[in-house]
């Protein structure tokens, strides 16, 4: 849940203003929205994203594509929110979530959770490949990979603190990483095939 709260601080791309012919740059979160009601209504709120399964992105970026201002807010030290009772729940949004929140683009997705690997896992595997003699302890086999684990841990610090999450929870962002690939992978396989997601005690049919 925390790499979740990461991601929307740390990658999502918030500096950029979302609006018509940027709409891919609109991120808002489903736990609280806040919206002008005369907006909602001539957007037709939720009902016109009602066959997406990440309605609370789908609705932002059409507002955003209607020309209205969107921005996403961190309001963790105003809010609190437990979406999430088990890590079977966790791991069933996340499943759901990610395939639409990249357009339904599967190498999209692909290709994000590859750059994520990439970045916070490669570094692991460098250290351990460089611990066998005559490599220990040199730059690009030691101490590279070790600057890059801890440039990478900059920003998932930082976001926890923010959102008041336990100082050691950073050092899992590698276990972290690794689920959100299995996630990532399940998503795009349950949604190429056509395979049921659930949610809340509903199962929905990705081919309807």
């Amino acid at each position: 849940v925390a790499l979740q709260n990461w991601a929307a601080l740390a990658v999502v791309p918030s500096w950029l203003p979302a609006g018509p012919r940027c709409r891919w740059a609109a991120a808002v979160n489903g736990q609280l929205l806040a919206i002008r009601a005369e907006v909602y209504d001539a957007s037709g709120g939720f009902a016109a994203e009602r066959l997406s399964l990440a309605e609370d992105v789908a609705l932002g970026r059409r507002l955003a594509a209607l020309g209205h201002r969107v921005r996403l807010v961190d309001g963790a030290r105003l809010l609190r929110c437990r979406p999430y009772a088990s890590v079977s729940d966790v791991w069933r949004a996340s499943v759901r979530n990610l395939l639409p929140i990249f357009f339904g683009s599967p190498a999209l997705l692909l290709l994000a959770l590859a750059s994520a690997a990439a970045l916070y896992l490669t570094p692991f595997v460098v250290l351990a490949l460089g611990a066998r003699p005559g490599r220990a302890g040199t730059w690009p086999w030691t101490w590279a990979p070790l600057a890059e684990i801890g440039l990478g841990l900059v920003t998932r610090v930082v976001s926890d603190r923010r959102a008041g999450y336990p100082a050691w929870l950073a050092a899992l962002q590698p276990l972290a990483v690794t689920a959100l690939l299995a996630m990532g992978v399940d998503s795009v396989l349950r949604f190429g095939l056509g395979r049921g997601v659930e949610w809340r005690g509903r199962r929905y049919d990705l081919a309807a």
